[in-house]
């Protein structure tokens, strides 16, 4: 009886003990499992039904976690190229598409466009900045976009001005599958002051014009030049608006456009410009022999006719204005004083080399 009594005693016990066990356990990880959390870091558990040894990161303990830094806002990528136009509303399909300067990786490049009809809501293309101004011309369209362009953060290398509505095609297709990469290409390796293409226009301007390949080449040939026209850049006088690119050095220097006779000439304000960038970069202002500019509309911006001796004489004027001093009344200004209107067929800088590669 005595024997029974103590077996059911020690049993008791032993319940006892492996409960307060238990008790102990349960309340030492409720009470005391943050402060285990910090101080143990990770710790290794094993998994039975692999096998393996895996290590489990606790959670940190709220108080201790840090706090993220603020992330700083993405930049926009830097750009060799920025693209400018003035357009009825939105970028045209055509040169919205990857092969023109519909994409900013392939063309490097970032896009300006100034709306004069209706403002453009599209925000497809990231790297395309609207502007709006219904009571812009096209000089002091081309002036916004040059001033907005010149207010962004970074420094392009290259301006490039252009029509809406301009084409370009490779004179060989087979040798330049895509003119636009082609141009590009050209502008890094050779760096000129001033870069056209060559033009093609609509109906009868299509191949009887001062900036066509073919004029440009017969005026070569009537002063005597030696020249090659496998050189992918030869050096000219005349590049018109309608495709142009400005290295930013250059652009500093014969830019802005000149406005003062927009009322009297849609083409005046380009005759200076012109003027300034063969007196300062003469021999570096230069035409792409490969790649074609073709404009497919006519809106009916034609000069009212070509300037006079006088005119030409008062443009000059206003183009020599702003030079630097060390090229005011320079031989190429003479040049264009005797030669007149005539000067761009008739320059010697038609005779000069055409340009080399950088480090050539």
């Amino acid at each position: 009886m005595m024997s029974a009594f103590r077996q059911c005693i020690t049993l008791i016990v032993v319940l006892c003990f492996v409960v307060l066990v238990l008790v102990y356990r349960n309340l030492n990880a409720w009470w005391l499992g943050p402060q285990k959390m910090r101080l143990l870091g990770p710790i290794r558990v094993e998994d039975e039904r692999r096998g393996k040894a895996l290590a489990v990161q606790q959670p940190v303990a709220s108080e201790t976690r840090p706090r993220p830094k603020p992330s700083r806002p993405k930049q926009r990528a830097e750009r060799k190229f920025v693209y400018m136009m003035s357009t009825e509303q939105c970028l045209p399909d055509h040169l919205a598409s990857s092969e023109a300067i519909g994409n900013a990786t392939a063309c490097d490049c970032e896009v300006m466009v100034l709306s004069y009809k209706r403002p453009c809501n599209d925000t497809s293309l990231r790297h395309v900045e609207y502007l709006y101004d219904p009571s812009t011309s096209a000089g002091s369209g081309r002036n916004m976009l040059y001033e907005a362009a010149m207010a962004r953060d970074q420094r392009f290398l290259y301006y490039i001005i252009m029509d809406d509505d301009i084409k370009l095609e490779a004179k060989d297709k087979l040798k330049i599958p895509n003119p636009w990469r082609a141009f590009e290409r050209s502008l890094l390796l050779y760096e000129p002051a001033v870069a056209g293409s060559t033009w093609k226009g609509y109906g009868k301007l299509g191949e009887d014009c001062l900036w066509c390949l073919k004029t440009i080449f017969s005026d070569k040939e009537n002063l005597g030049c030696k020249f090659s026209s496998s050189s992918d850049f030869i050096p000219v006088v005349h590049f018109d608006a309608a495709f142009s690119a400005f290295h930013r050095r250059a652009a500093a220097h014969i830019l802005p456009y000149v406005t003062t006779f927009e009322n009297i000439s849609a083409v005046f304000h380009q005759k200076i410009v012109l003027m300034k960038a063969e007196i300062m970069f003469r021999g570096s202002v230069v035409a792409h022999t490969s790649v074609i500019a073709r404009n497919t509309k006519h809106r009916g911006t034609v000069p009212k006719g070509r300037p006079s001796p006088s005119r030409m004489l008062t443009l000059l004027e206003v183009a020599e204005k702003g030079l630097p001093e060390e090229y005011k009344h320079s031989s190429v200004a003479r040049e264009w004083r005797e030669q007149g209107i005539e000067h761009t067929r008739l320059s010697s800088t038609l005779c000069l080399e055409p340009l080399k590669p950088l480090g050539n």
